[in-house]
């Protein structure tokens, strides 16, 4: 395939999606009333649980792309080795959030107690599901879920991999996934309805079975690799107007339902919680069908020079500090919440001639954009800190032991002490 010099249009989409994520998030934190006298504020209420869904789905698609290109092998070994990048990536970065922000902004939680120290435990293994200090480490919850998922991911491809072949077969079996997971949302939500038990955040939104559809669906894209077909300039232009347009059209649907609930205004919200995320996944996965399985070129190298002849390209270096811009994100509007000077802000509306009837308006504004370049810098930051960890002669030690003996010797001993 040519080289062309253009962005990865599913880094936009993790932008678009962390995005999502961010804005509501900060319209937690900002300290004035941010909707005051504008009657577009809606189209800012951005679905965060989307934005979540989206990423889980790109998560998938890109595990997905290591197992069906053969980067892993259905082997002892290619199973430990996936382990290990995913360990390498994660790890560092993850372990780094939760001691920064319990020794800057949540010191309590290093108090030495029985208490906390169960709550160390279950934030460095990856046990958090937001039941403590959910200002602080509430983005955990998505860790957990998505390591749960990274654990089972090896199993789910051996398995849709042998009963999934033919196109037609995996069309079936994304429709039958994304139907199965609408229908144990809604099972589960009229059972908490029925007994007066439970909550859909912490009991459907959060477990990483109740995401198996996403991720999975996600993963099961890669199979139609194996069965692109050859489509005209002009159908794949078409294809990719309509993802866009689609997917702008859930997004502002959903910013509308959301808010009116959240300001009383109206009450749909079993729509976005019930409906949405099959819609989601619908659309994501035409999204990446058209943008991605239809691609016709590989990407030149993301360096300088080429950003400068193509600035959209700075999408693509949003991949490598995605993850920690997504954890420290709420870490650094809490900080910023709390070094709030209500005069300097106003100072700022007055030199920038901002109507005061639109001041609360323009420092929710501005409150975001200082959040963003914020949480960017110090992202790239972290990025910089970890960007060797990947490579090290660690992992490189622990990628070269045969795990296939190592396995045949804990079934042999476990064989021994429990003889069948």
């Amino acid at each position: 395939m040519e080289e062309k010099n253009k962005v990865d249009m599913l880094n936009i989409l993790r932008f678009g999606a962390f995005m999502m994520i961010f804005l509501l998030h900060t319209k937690g934190f900002i300290p004035v009333m941010w909707n005051e006298n504008c009657s577009k504020a809606w189209m800012l209420y951005t679905p965060a649980w989307a934005g979540t869904w989206i990423f889980f789905l790109l998560s998938g698609y890109g595990i997905g792309a290591g197992f069906y290109s053969g980067k892993y092998e259905m082997s002892v070994n290619g199973i430990a080795h996936f382990y290990i990048k995913r360990v390498a990536v994660v790890l560092p970065v993850y372990w780094f959030w939760v001691f920064t922000v319990a020794i800057f902004v949540k010191p309590e939680i290093l108090q030495l107690s029985g208490e906390h120290m169960i709550y160390l435990l279950k934030l460095f293994f990856f046990d958090y599901q937001e039941e403590f200090y959910s200002a602080e480490f509430g983005l955990g919850w998505y860790m957990t879920t998505l390591m749960r998922l990274y654990l089972v991911a090896p199993f789910g491809y051996l398995i849709l991999r042998r009963v999934v072949q033919s196109k037609k077969q995996t069309i079936s079996a994304l429709v039958l996934i994304v139907l199965a997971g609408f229908i144990a949302r809604c099972l589960m939500g009229y059972h908490i309805a029925v007994v007066g038990k439970g909550n859909w955040s912490p009991d459907i939104y959060k477990p990483f079975y109740y995401n198996f559809d996403i991720f999975f669906s996600g993963m099961l894209l890669n199979q139609l690799k194996d069965h692109k077909k050859e489509v005209s300039q002009r159908h794949k232009t078409a294809g990719r107007i309509i993802a866009i347009l689609a997917l702008l059209l859930l997004v502002l649907v959903n910013c509308h339902i959301y808010y009116d609930y959240a300001y009383g205004k109206s009450d749909y919200l079993n729509v976005y919680c019930y409906v949405f995320p099959s819609v989601y996944i619908g659309l994501t996965a035409f999204y990446i069908y058209y943008f991605e399985i239809q691609r016709d070129y590989r990407q030149t190298k993301l360096t300088m020079v080429q950003c400068k002849k193509n600035w959209m390209r700075i999408f693509d270096y949003f991949q490598k500090i995605q993850f920690p811009i997504y954890l420290f994100h709420s870490a650094i509007l809490l900080c910023l919440a709390d070094a709030y000077d209500k005069t300097f802000y106003k100072g700022l509306c007055k030199a920038l001639l901002i109507p005061k009837s639109k001041y609360n308006f323009a420092i929710g504004c501005l409150y975001t954009l200082f959040a963003f370049v914020i949480s960017v810098i110090w992202a790239i930051l972290v990025q910089q800190m970890f960007a060797g960890v990947k490579k090290s002669k660690f992992r490189s030690y622990l990628e070269q032991i045969d795990y296939s003996v190592s396995t045949k010797k804990m079934v042999y001993v476990l064989q021994r002490v429990f003889p069948l």
